[in-house]
């Protein structure tokens, strides 16, 4: 119990950064009664030319891992280009936010 209060407590920094750089979230349908959350990076709209799990995402563990793999990536590279820019804090104290995915080309 005690790993996921911190798991939960460490989520509201991480949305709260998120929500800094842009980040808002969606309720749609989920079945006959049920509502999803969606949450959303900057300048994506759901519906039409945005895919779930590519462009806008239904889990804070996706977010998450998508938060995590940007880490990766940057730390990798040597400033290649990234599907999606980072324009936020990458200090130890909390993971990189990701603001939007650029237009494909």
């Amino acid at each position: 119990a005690a790993r996921r209060d911190a798991s939960m407590e460490n989520w509201a920094e991480v949305w709260h950064q998120l929500e800094q750089a842009g980040w808002r979230i969606e309720m749609g349908p989920r079945g006959d009664n049920n509502m999803q959350t969606y949450y959303l990076p900057p300048d994506i709209t759901r519906g039409p030319g945005a895919k779930n799990r590519v462009d806008y995402f239904d889990s804070r563990a996706q977010v998450l891992r998508l938060l995590k793999s940007e880490e990766a990536t940057a730390a990798a590279s040597s400033g290649a280009s990234k599907r999606w820019r980072d324009h936020g804090d990458a200090s130890p104290a909390g993971p990189a936010v990701v603001r939007r995915r650029p237009a494909a080309a």
